[in-house]
């Protein structure tokens, strides 16, 4: 999509899945690690700390390997009077969207 834009990629917000389903959001990570969870999911599933703890370690890698093989660095140019287009993959559960604006919003000021 970024070629046919002629735009930077940039991988900002990455899912943190739920056990034996990983479409399920149980919250959205972003590039400095600050996780946004789903409180209810977790709750209601009764997922481990310990299990988030792993996922997020394990995206935060996957994180900065895309982030490093499309843009070439893990570091945020400042994005005001940038136009931003927000992709989601796998838009299930909004979780990821709803933190893509958010972090936008507060990255800009």
């Amino acid at each position: 999509m970024s070629a046919n834009l002629n735009a930077k990629f940039d991988v900002v917000v990455s899912r943190i899945g739920a056990p034996y389903n990983l479409e399920l959001a149980l919250g959205a990570i972003v590039h400095d690690g600050t996780f946004f969870p789903n409180r209810d999911i977790i709750k209601i599933l009764d997922v481990p700390q310990m299990y988030i703890k792993e996922q997020i370690s394990a995206q935060m890698k996957e994180i900065e390997q895309r982030l490093l093989e499309f843009r070439g660095t893990t570091k945020y140019n400042n994005l005001e009077a940038k136009t931003v287009v927000l992709v989601d993959d796998s838009i299930a559960t909004y979780r990821c969207l709803i933190i893509s604006f958010v972090v936008r919003k507060t990255t800009i000021g």
